[in-house]
């Protein structure tokens, strides 16, 4: 087992090409939310925001929730903390997987929004989950 007793033993010792992966999560998480919070309203204008738009704070909610998550994932990382990790990634799968299901609603409620940013979404809600496995803690097996 890792560092931490209290780590599930379904947790997989984290591999290079895990790390490489959350760390591409941490820059994305915080990439994203910083262009959410920073282009404001004005960007946020399109058919396929119709619904998103309806969270309140919304775009700077959005944008803080993914920043946040980004920035624990990092220590998480860092710290190499699977609990940590766990809440980061599992966060920022749920607010992946809750602006994808917002996009998706889009295309069904406008006639003019994108069809490509449910699924794309839908795609990192998924690859975030599956990182949540890997224990970069772990060297065993």
């Amino acid at each position: 087992m890792g560092k931490n007793m209290f780590t599930p033993k379904w947790t997989t010792p984290g591999t290079v090409a895990a790390r490489t992966t959350i760390w591409a999560f941490v820059v994305y998480s915080l990439v994203q939310g910083a262009g959410i919070i920073l282009g404001g309203d004005i960007r946020w204008t399109g058919p396929a925001y119709t619904l998103l738009r309806e969270v309140p704070g919304a775009p700077e909610s959005w944008g803080w929730a993914l920043a946040i998550l980004g920035l624990a994932l990092g220590a998480a990382s860092l710290v190499k903390s699977w609990w940590l990790k766990l809440f980061a990634l599992g966060g920022i799968s749920t607010w992946s997987l809750g602006f994808s299901v917002g996009a998706y609603g889009a295309t069904t409620a406008v006639e003019t929004a994108g069809t490509t940013g449910g699924p794309a979404y839908l795609l990192i809600a998924v690859v975030a989950a599956i990182l949540i496995v890997p224990d970069e803690a772990r060297k065993d097996r």
